[in-house]
């Protein structure tokens, strides 16, 4: 009898650990444009459906998405040069407004492109595409409100940018990243890595290491640091360094930061000599 009570008490918690697990995460909206079949990714379509009369804005399930020089691409769409996919309003106001923003993403030539991404009018990330695969992309930030739309922008992309499954998300586990900021002092042998702050943060994870090939070689890994900057001494002077940081704030950890390669500052140099003339 003892067992049985065991077995049906750890089936209830495996079950309630499920749920919690499920409930997790709150999908705002996810679009994969599968209801956008003509063209295909390497001949979308040539009629723009952005526009209050296109088929963007009248799309049965996201209707009133928006933009400029979209156009469909085979269950995907494409972003014409300096042009956008806009969203419409939706309520990303929980959690704080903390939202998760995903996306996949393509350039269309092989030498990539630029993608903006914005939160309503404010930019929340650059996207340099170095090439014309597919890219997944994800960011964590804060701003949603109760009306807050999504606006993917791209540039510098003769033939355009393919998009496809844009997601937002929200989750009390999400947490903001740093932005790692370039070392205004530093040498060859040690650096100051500073960034900026996350509201609401408890401590930073300060990550600083030298690359060989794929594999980095760690001088600092998970370093907590309680400030906003850390000294960091007796590095070799023959390689070339890089740190990210996370936030933290008690149990829940950012994502990584932007990657700073540290370049060493000069602030002075040497007066020339002056030397006799000649060929008077």
């Amino acid at each position: 009898m003892k067992k049985q009570l065991l077995s049906i008490f750890a089936i209830l918690l495996m079950y309630c650990g499920l749920t919690a697990s499920a409930q997790e995460i709150t999908t705002v909206f996810h679009n994969d444009f599968s209801e956008f079949t003509n063209g295909s990714e390497e001949n979308p379509g040539t009629t723009d459906i952005s526009g209050y009369s296109g088929a963007l804005y009248k799309s049965t399930k996201f209707p009133k998405w928006n933009g400029k020089s979209v156009y469909e691409a085979g269950e995907k769409l494409l972003i014409g040069d300096n042009g956008n996919l806009e969203t419409c309003s939706y309520k990303m106001s929980d959690f704080g407004g903390i939202i998760k923003v995903s996306m996949k993403l393509r350039a269309r030539d092989s030498y990539g492109a630029l993608v903006g991404i914005y939160l309503g009018y404010s930019s929340i990330a650059s996207v340099v595409l170095e090439n014309d695969q597919w890219t997944d992309y994800s960011i964590v930030v804060a701003g949603g409100s109760s009306v807050s739309r999504i606006k993917v922008a791209a540039s510098i992309s003769l033939s355009g940018v393919l998009i496809d499954d844009l997601k937002v998300e929200q989750s009390e586990s999400f947490y903001p990243a740093p932005v790692a900021k370039q070392p205004s002092n530093a040498s060859k042998t040690e650096f100051t890595a500073s960034w900026g702050s996350v509201s609401g943060a408890t401590a930073y994870l300060l990550d600083v290491y030298s690359k060989n090939g794929s594999t980095k070689e760690y001088v600092l890994n998970n370093e907590e640091v309680t400030g906003l900057s850390k000294k960091v001494t007796d590095l070799d002077a023959t390689k070339q360094y890089f740190f990210t940081v996370r936030a933290k704030k008690n149990e829940i950890v950012s994502d990584y930061s932007n990657e700073i390669r540290v370049v060493p500052v000069i602030s002075s140099v040497a007066a020339p000599v002056a030397t006799e003339a000649t060929d008077i």
